[in-house]
């Protein structure tokens, strides 16, 4: 896999996985690009294609989402969640006495 389809898959991964509470704007970014490559896939079929909704699909979230977050830290956070299973988390807090 190369390096923006795994950027990607752990952006999505933490999309998918973390709290809810949690990465909003993330979130957000990630239903935008998912409904932009079903709409376009859609556009597709409704002309006479037929798109695979394989790594091809996948292929061009990726391809999305380097373009909009090239030279910017949005996501960085996210990735690295995505990355570690979501196994960066604070230290617990010291319980007051």
């Amino acid at each position: 896999m190369d390096n923006k389809n795994k950027r990607f898959a752990n952006f999505r991964a933490c999309c998918d996985d973390a709290p809810s509470w949690s990465f909003i704007p993330e979130r957000q970014l990630r239903v935008a690009i998912g409904d932009a490559v079903d709409g376009l896939m859609q556009k597709a079929r409704e002309l006479g294609l037929k798109p695979c909704n394989c790594d091809g699909a996948h292929n061009v979230e990726a391809t999305i989402y380097e373009w909009l977050t090239k030279g910017s830290i949005f996501g960085a956070a996210a990735e690295g969640y995505g990355e570690h299973g979501g196994a960066i988390h604070r230290p617990p807090l010291e319980e007051k006495r």
